[in-house]
C-alpha cells in the first residue's frame, strides 16, 4: 500500500518536473517572439511617423528639436485631419486646422540656449504656410478676452529669428489672462531655472 503511494508520488513529481522543464525551454522562445513583435511594431511605427512628418524629417535642424529626433506620435488618427507639421527656427509645432491651435510644440532646451538673453519684441502674426481656411487670424483674438499664449515660449528663444517665429499664431492657444500671465509664466520660468541649474 505504502509502496504504491510512493510510486504515484514519484510519478507526479516526474510529471511536474517535465512540465517545468518544458515551460523553461519555451520561455526563451516566448521572450524572443515578444522582442521580435515589439521590434516590428517599433519599426512600423517609426516608418509611419517619418512618412507623416516628412516635411520635418528631411531637415536635421527640425529633427534636433525632438527627443532622440523622433516626433511625438498621435494616438488618434482623427487628430491628423487638417493638421500641419511646421518647422521653425528653434522649435516645431503640429498645428491643427480644426482647433486652430498647436496639438503640440517641441523644442530642445539647454543651458547654452538659455544663456542668450534677448529683449522681447512682440510680433504676433498669422502663419502663411497654413491655408487661409485653417489659419488662426489676428482678428480671432480681438475682443475675445483671451491672451495669445505661447506654447514654445518666447523666453526660450536664442535669437531674433526664433523669437519672431515664436509669435506665429500657429504657436498660440487662447488663454485666460490670469493663467497666461501668472500660472503659465511661472511654469515657463521654473522650467528654464531647472534647465539652467542642471545645465542640461
Amino acid at each position: 500500500m505504502d509502496s504504491g503511494i510512493d510510486r504515484n508520488m514519484a510519478s507526479k513529481k516526474r510529471s511536474k518536473g517535465t512540465n517545468s522543464f518544458s515551460l523553461s525551454e519555451h520561455f526563451g522562445k516566448i521572450i524572443l517572439a515578444c522582442i521580435a513583435a515589439g521590434s516590428f511594431a517599433i519599426a512600423f511605427g517609426s516608418e509611419k511617423i517619418s512618412q507623416w512628418f516628412s516635411p520635418l524629417s528631411t531637415n536635421s535642424t527640425c529633427l534636433n528639436q525632438f527627443y532622440r529626433e523622433v516626433p511625438p506620435a498621435l494616438n488618434k488618427e482623427s487628430l491628423k485631419k487638417d493638421s500641419y507639421p511646421l518647422c521653425f527656427n528653434g522649435f516645431n509645432v503640429l498645428y491643427s486646422g480644426i482647433s486652430k491651435t498647436p496639438l503640440w510644440s517641441a523644442e530642445h532646451l539647454d543651458a547654452e540656449r538659455l544663456s542668450v538673453k534677448i529683449k522681447r519684441e512682440d510680433n504676433f502674426h498669422e502663419e502663411t504656410r497654413v491655408p487661409q481656411k485653417h489659419r488662426a487670424l489676428l482678428s480671432d483674438y480681438r475682443g475675445s478676452g483671451y491672451d495669445r499664449g505661447h506654447m514654445a515660449p518666447n523666453g526660450d528663444m536664442p535669437n531674433k529669428e526664433s523669437q519672431s517665429d515664436s509669435f506665429s499664431l500657429s504657436n498660440m492657444v487662447p488663454q485666460a489672462p490670469k493663467n497666461n500671465q501668472e500660472v503659465w509664466r511661472k511654469l515657463e520660468e521654473a522650467t528654464r531655472a531647472i534647465v539652467t541649474k542642471q545645465k542640461q
